[in-house]
């Protein structure tokens, strides 16, 4: 009995010890990936199941060290995923100048609008869409967004009307005004010596007295029309001024209006800044060609969800080299 006992337990420890090798060999080819926690083969650079890399990037640039979900370096930015397209993650063929999936160029694509070399969806120099499917995200984005839109026409409606009330109230009158002067009277004829016969003296008399009742009427006629357009002038800029006041008036209410509607839209923005900070992306290209295309034209950077730093636009979530944990607007 004492050695069947001995026997059974020296068979525990032999079966002990096989499960210790057996774990310590599973610990040598076997790991969990960081991002799904998967089990995955421990000389194995990608997951099998998720496609994240599983190793710690070396930069072939600056030679220092990146997290595992890095497709471009922290530090200096440069690719770290080298023999892979930098728009699809997919393999390259040694030569290549084209990715077999995507078609897209091996070292970037020149930005249409400022002639950059892009490796993003996105030009880091000046934000336009760089990529066929960086325009078709952007009018996705816009046509789910309807909200904004109809809030930047109303916008413009405002700003129009302002500028036309802004028009009003620089106008200029449309009539001279002038002081009111009393109009002058007609001018006595100086006396003349005269030699003349009496009858050709009284000729000229009333000859000169008709004249100047006519130059009286022609004065009194002219008086009237000056009155007549100076009265025209007074109420044309009377009506002038009114038009100014209720100009100025309804000025102020749009100023407000355009203040609460521009008010609203920032809290909108800053609600779907929120909301989109939630979102999580399988691949980096593709959170920041979502991201991009949803930038609010207020944001002044993009704040990720990996370290909490903000890149400023027009980089934003290009600079960031852990975009897929997601991340949101920033404003002023």
């Amino acid at each position: 009995m004492q050695k069947t006992g001995q026997q059974q337990q020296n068979k525990n420890v032999t079966d002990i010890k096989k499960q210790v090798a057996q774990t310590n060999d599973n610990s040598q080819t076997a790991s969990l990936c960081p991002n799904c926690h998967e089990e995955i083969v421990e000389d194995a650079l990608f997951c099998p199941e998720c496609g994240g890399a599983v190793k710690q990037h070396i930069c072939p640039k600056c030679r220092k060290p990146n997290i595992p979900s890095a497709d471009i370096c922290e530090f200096c930015k440069a690719w770290l995923l080298e023999g892979k397209c930098k728009f699809c993650y997919a393999e390259l063929d040694d030569g290549a100048a084209f990715c077999p999936e995507c078609a897209k160029p091996k070292d970037g694509i020149p930005c249409p609008n400022c002639g950059n070399l892009s490796i993003f969806d996105f030009c880091t120099n000046c934000g336009k869409p760089v990529t066929p499917e960086a325009i078709a995200e952007m009018q996705t984005a816009q046509a789910s967004n309807s909200a904004v839109t109809v809030a930047n026409t109303q916008i413009a409606e405002v700003e129009a009307e302002l500028a036309e009330l802004e028009a009003i109230i620089n106008s200029e009158p449309e009539f001279d005004t002038y002081a009111d002067e009393p109009p002058s009277a007609a001018t006595e004829p100086p006396a003349r010596k005269s030699f003349l016969s009496a009858n050709v003296v009284n000729s000229f008399r009333k000859t000169g007295a008709e004249m100047d009742a006519a130059n009286q009427r022609r004065i009194e006629a002219e008086r009237i029309a000056e009155e007549k357009r100076k009265d025209a002038a007074r109420r044309a800029n009377e009506e002038l001024q009114r038009k100014k006041q209720e100009a100025q008036a309804q000025k102020a209410a749009l100023k407000k209006k355009q203040a609460e509607e521009l008010a609203a839209q920032k809290a909108a923005a800053i609600a779907a800044a929120d909301q989109n900070a939630e979102k999580t992306f399988f691949s980096n290209q593709a959170a920041r060609r979502w991201h991009n295309a949803r930038r609010h034209p207020d944001a002044i950077g993009w704040q990720c969800n990996y370290s909490g730093c903000v890149h400023p636009y027009p980089k934003g979530p290009n600079d960031c080299h852990d975009p897929g944990k997601g991340g949101r607007d920033v404003f002023r």
